[in-house]
């Protein structure tokens, strides 16, 4: 093939023109001019399993001319392996613990469903298994399945849950985005009857949106593509797809943006129905008027959707024949009998099967009917139907109607949704048609989706980004499309403003690599290229259904509140030593690479000490403010507490700091039996307390508070058994002290760089007379002051906070006169 671009105008359109196959030319491998070869007879085999159709192709050294292989490719090679099925991964509910979210929900009745199709499938006599790989499970997941697989009640419940949580979306009058988000992720793991219910409220809520309302969209196609076998019905499918008909009628009043995503989940649906789905989907559909508007987006001078049209064009030819599209293909290979095919569907489709089958295919097209129509005879005598469906497909690549490209991209996205990337990779560089301007549009497509789709762990989507680098430099040596250059561009370039910095930094590395990181991608193919909804972070649906009150809406706001009560403060990260028996000189530590240690670790209390005016304070409030800008839904809760302010904190003290907060006593209930804290008490000297705090809160015992407990306290404060005031004590009869659930540290003064740092941060540039060396050559002079430096700047930094926050209610008062 050429791969050229060709725009004929053919009755006032402008319509992509592929080139069309002659029957005296077979294409070669070259990335320049065809090489005319002479075609060889098809011979029919006289093996016991029927006739094949056999080829002699010619060798890679005939007429010089060298074919490309992967192996030649070095690069191309960018998926190693074949991966398992993408599925989100999420910890596993304890025996009779809540559920949490709704994708662990999901995740755990999957886990359940295909234990129990494991065992079926170790009890069949003939002992098949399916080639299409499984989740890789853990040690820890095994052991819950094992454990599980005895909780009958348990199972039961989780399908309650489900069902439940998919009535409360039927009955939600909104159904927004986060709804949306959530319901859908139960799609592959509901029974027959609860999947049909939501899918026809997918449907009919489509049905009334007046705008294209993406998400809903987005969430209907996922769950049409989600279904187990024979879930699908054939007339919910045919509304779907006559709903986004009417919507593409009206194109003229819509965005570039809302037609791509429209056309590219029509094609994604028409995926469905020729993969062999939905049964007798050709008979019901009403094929001519959705392929009279997908022929209209022909006019339209964008090479994006043109492809689009043409792609869910094809895929209306291989509708009429009535049977899946990839099994008609495959039995052109040779060597599968029908008895595979009918048992094994698309996983006996791998790409040395696939490349016989299209080469055979292109060479019967090559051929006159007389010669190729008894050999397809011979190969299914007893099935006419399928010889007139093979005849035709022939007769449609001969005719130019049907192309290869198009086969080539349904077994490509079909390796994808299946998670064998290896088998992609080598499908797209081996593909005779590698060339075809729409070829490489899909590729380019079906790259940015995986690398947009956070089901993809993080190395599979860079290595996206990278298949995608390799064919914007050329290094595949296809033919060059200015416009498939375009995009390439624009998709890493959406890859880069991701929120994912491992993505989104790996795309950024790789346009400076390109020389693109200071040059702007063309507006004109900026198409978003995420083909499902951002992954629910909450679960408000399974909230209502369990009754759990709206916990996370109030902690984003007490965040945002926290976050806005003071300005960043001149912070300059303290170092400290092991503890006070440690010597002055004693190695020193970043504190807060301590304080990580500490939260990532099994241990309960960490005590931070140092003197008056040390910063202990200014390291404190750095820290909350810290914790609440990486703060998750789910992730511990950081919970600033000035102990001096606190009534008795010897008793009941997160109760009463979130009181204070404004958390009524239902939610204060359910944050301390459902969530975790990382509890930050400041000034405990300064409350006169010698009591326990962990102790006589009962932190982390049964049904009480799950804590991380950070305190500081002044070290002139302290007495010789000072740890007993600190150190966790067991739940044993003796309440002996728990040494490895406790750690320590001591901030130490200020060193001459930290001083040169705070004056850098204090001082403002525009304001400056003196360098930072001025300053430190002063200091320096004048005997002693270094050392009442080394003591006082943090107590600098205190009273600028106190100076920042009194100007700020100072300000607010003013506004408010």
């Amino acid at each position: 093939m050429s791969g050229q671009e060709t725009f004929t105008p053919t009755a006032s359109k402008l319509k992509y023109i592929p080139p069309i196959p002659n029957t005296n030319l077979l294409y070669s491998h070259l990335t320049e001019a065809p090489v005319l070869r002479t075609p060889k007879r098809i011979v029919a085999s006289s093996a016991n399993t029927g006739p094949t159709l056999t080829f002699t192709l010619p060798s890679a050294s005939m007429d010089g001319a060298q074919v490309l292989s992967t192996d030649d490719m070095g690069m191309a090679c960018m998926f190693p392996k074949n991966l398992a099925r993408r599925v989100i991964k999420t910890k596993l509910p304890a025996p009779q613990e809540r559920i949490e979210w709704t994708p662990q929900l999901a995740y755990s009745i999957k886990l359940i469903h295909d234990n129990r199709l494991s065992l079926l499938s170790s009890a069949a006599a003939d002992g098949t298994t399916s080639e299409v790989h499984a989740p890789v499970l853990d040690e820890s997941e095994r052991e819950w399945i094992r454990a599980m697989g005895q909780d009958l009640p348990e199972q039961d419940h989780f399908q309650w849950l489900a069902i439940r949580i998919v009535d409360e979306f039927i009955m939600d009058p909104l159904k927004d985005s986060a709804a949306v988000a959530e319901v859908v992720v139960l799609g592959p793991v509901l029974e027959r009857g609860t999947y049909c219910r939501l899918l026809s409220c997918f449907v009919a809520s489509f049905g009334h949106c007046t705008i294209v309302d993406v998400t809903l969209l987005q969430g209907l196609v996922l769950l049409i593509e989600s279904a187990s076998p024979g879930y699908l019905v054939a007339d919910d499918l045919m509304r779907a797809l006559q709903m986004l008909g009417r919507r593409l009628m009206e194109q003229h009043m819509m965005s570039s943006e809302s037609l791509y995503r429209l056309t590219s989940m029509i094609c994604r649906l028409l995926d469905v129905t020729v993969s062999g789905s939905i049964m007798k989907f050709n008979r019901v559909i009403n094929q001519e008027q959705l392929v009279d508007i997908l022929d209209g987006l022909l006019d339209i001078a964008d090479p994006i959707l043109q492809f689009q049209g043409n792609y869910a064009l094809q895929a209306f030819r291989y509708i009429a024949d009535g049977e899946p599209v990839l099994q008609t293909v495959l039995r052109l290979a040779g060597g599968i009998t029908e008895a595979e095919l009918e048992a094994a569907g698309n996983h006996e489709l791998n790409p040395a099967n696939l490349s016989d089958s299209l080469n055979n295919l292109r060479q019967a097209a090559g051929e006159s009917y007389e010669v190729v129509k008894p050999i397809l005879e011979g190969m299914e005598v007893s099935q006419p139907k399928q010889i007139a469906v093979m005849m035709r497909l022939v007769e449609d690549i001969r005719s130019g109607t049907r192309y290869e490209w198009y086969l080539a991209l349904l077994a490509a996205r079909t390796f994808v949704r299946d998670g064998r990337l290896a088998d992609f990779n080598r499908t797209v560089c081996d593909a005779h048609c590698r060339d075809e301007l729409f070829f490489q549009l899909g590729v380019c497509q079906i790259l940015g989706e995986i690398a947009m789709d956070p089901v993809w762990d993080h190395l599979t989507r860079q290595l996206a980004v990278d298949f995608l680098s390799t064919l914007y430099k050329g290094e595949l040596g296809w033919q060059h499309h200015n416009s498939v250059v375009q995009w390439l561009f624009a998709i890493i370039t959406q890859a880069s403003e991701l929120l994912e910095p491992a993505v989104r930094d790996h795309a950024l590395v790789v346009l400076k690599d390109l020389g693109l990181d200071n040059t702007a991608p063309p507006t004109a193919f900026a198409y978003s290229l995420k083909s499902r909804p951002p992954l629910p972070e909450l679960s408000p649906l399974l909230a209502k259904v369990l009754n759990i009150p709206q916990i996370e809406s109030d902690l984003q706001t007490h965040k945002k509140r926290r976050l806005d009560e003071g300005q960043k403060p001149v912070y300059i990260p303290p170092l400290a030593r092991a503890n006070l028996q440690a010597p002055d000189d004693y190695e020193l530590f970043p504190l807060m690479d301590k304080v990580q240690e500490f939260l990532a670790s099994c241990s309960e209390v960490m005590l931070i000490l140092g003197d008056s005016g040390s910063g202990k304070s200014t390291f404190n409030r750095y820290l909350e403010r810290k914790l609440w800008m990486d703060y998750k839904s789910g992730s511990p809760i950081p919970l600033f507490i000035n102990l001096p302010d606190i009534d008795q904190p010897e008793l009941n003290i997160i109760d009463k700091q979130l009181r204070a907060h404004g958390f009524s006593d239902i939610k204060i209930q359910e944050l301390k039996q459902h969530h975790r804290f990382i509890l930050i008490c400041d000034g405990y000297d300064e409350s006169q307390l010698t009591t326990n705090l962990h102790t006589t809160n009962q932190l982390n015992r049964p049904g009480q508070w799950d804590v991380k407990l950070i305190i500081t306290c002044r070290i002139q404060h302290l007495g010789a058994n000072y740890r007993d005031q600190f150190v966790p004590r067991l739940t044993g009869s003796d309440h002996s002290l728990a040494d490895d659930l406790f750690q320590e540290a001591v901030i130490a003064p200020f060193s001459n760089n930290q001083i040169v740092d705070y004056i850098d941060q204090h001082v403002p540039l525009k304001d400056r007379t003196w360098t930072k060396e001025d300053y430190m050559d002063k200091l320096v002079a004048i005997p002693n002051i270094m050392d009442l430096c080394w003591r006082l700047c943090p107590v600098l930094f205190t009273i600028r906070e106190i100076r920042q926050e009194y100007a700020c209610h100072e300000h607010s008062f003013m506004m408010s006169l």
